[in-house]
């Protein structure tokens, strides 16, 4: 086993570290604790998912709880499409939203781009107390909804691995790393990781994708399409051994005049009125892997199971071996996507929802595993 060291989250102690209480609109939701772990790791989080620090090859991280996990205050309302025009009391403020990260980054549960060894962090409640296990499985856009999850760990039970690396897609395809050359640290990981899955109980594997595109001699359609059966040979190889796969839609890329831009320094620049700081939807959704991602479900016949997060009753969810979730419609609610929702910032940089956001999501999670059936 590259790289792995053996699961060693049984023997510890889960721990209560916060009481979390969501007000969503009028209604009051009680909010669950965040279980963390003992063995944090040192040493300042990078300032970039790109340059993130890695842990020492072949160890398994039983990370603890952020420590700004306490009360968010009422859920954004992320059902509506106003606006919110003032930033005056927004959550993360613009000037720290960076460090508005999930845990992974300062525990070293991030691979870097030029490393290809396994490395698997254990976030919620032990082994011996897991109802189900859920792995987090590609690049940092399927990290950043780990808030959301280890929200719901200890209420559920759940005991959640982290296996994710920088700007590597979770796909069987080819793609290029971020020098432009040939991603090649990606697909040995990709491997390695399937390789860990097929040693280890994994009730769901939630994963993404960033990109639309794969590496090939050919033309940009054909990109997409190599990288649409890369995804769906993926899915296919952790069906076979016995794992269910929820693909979560990429998140919109915040883009201008046909370029990406920071959402947290524009906020900053439009105080008074953030409403320059929105984008098109479209363009967003264009610039992400999104396009492949539901090619490649519509081709493997998943089952959407984004309506659970309306209250619908989605029939066949619970026993499909393939699942598509779609938070889009909560980061975004509108054909402009709006910079915050509610009182709440929603990128820390790229196309990364900060982690108070990912937080506040955390009951939309929570119906889609419902739906599920854990």
């Amino acid at each position: 086993m590259d790289g792995m060291e053996r699961d060693r989250s049984d023997s510890l102690p889960a721990m209560l570290v916060g009481i979390v209480v969501l007000l969503a609109l009028a209604a009051v939701v009680a909010g669950c604790g965040l279980a963390g772990g003992v063995d944090r790791a040192s040493g300042p989080a990078a300032s970039s998912d790109s340059t993130a620090p890695s842990a020492p090859a072949g160890a398994e991280r039983r990370a603890s709880a952020h420590p700004g996990g306490a009360a968010l205050g009422r859920e954004p309302e992320t059902a509506t499409a106003a606006f919110t025009r003032r930033a005056d009391s927004v959550r993360p403020s613009p000037g720290t939203a960076t460090k508005d990260r999930p845990d992974l980054y300062a525990d070293g549960c991030q691979v870097r781009p030029e490393s290809d060894r396994l490395t698997r962090c254990a976030y919620g409640v032990p082994a011996s107390r897991a109802r189900a296990t859920i792995a987090l499985v590609g690049d940092s856009k399927i990290g950043q909804w780990a808030p959301a999850l280890q929200r719901l760990a200890e209420s559920r039970a759940l005991r959640i691995l982290i296996m994710t690396k920088s700007g590597c897609p979770a796909t069987d395809a080819p793609v290029t790393g971020p020098d432009g050359r040939a991603y090649t640290t990606c697909r040995t990981y990709v491997r390695k990781v399937t390789e860990e899955l097929r040693r280890t109980r994994v009730d769901l594997v939630l994963t993404d994708s960033f990109r639309s595109d794969a590496r090939t001699s050919g033309p940009a359609s054909e990109d997409q399409a190599a990288m649409v059966r890369g995804l769906v040979r993926l899915w296919s190889t952790w069906q076979a051994d016995g794992h269910r796969v929820m693909v979560v839609s990429d998140t919109p890329q915040p883009t201008k005049d046909g370029l990406l831009y920071q959402v947290p320094s524009c906020v900053k620049r439009h105080v008074a009125d953030v409403r320059p700081c929105g984008y098109d939807r479209a363009t967003g959704v264009r610039f992400s892997g999104r396009p492949a991602q539901q090619a490649a479900v519509a081709q493997a016949d998943a089952v959407d199971v984004t309506p659970a997060l309306r209250g619908r009753n989605v029939p066949g969810a619970a026993t499909a071996s393939l699942l598509w979730l779609d938070p889009v419609p909560w980061v975004c609610p509108a054909r402009r996507c709006p910079p915050l929702v509610g009182d709440v910032l929603v990128y820390r940089d790229g196309s990364h929802v900060t982690r108070t956001y990912a937080h506040s999501l955390a009951p939309r999670f929570a119906d889609a595993l419902d739906a599920a059936g854990l």
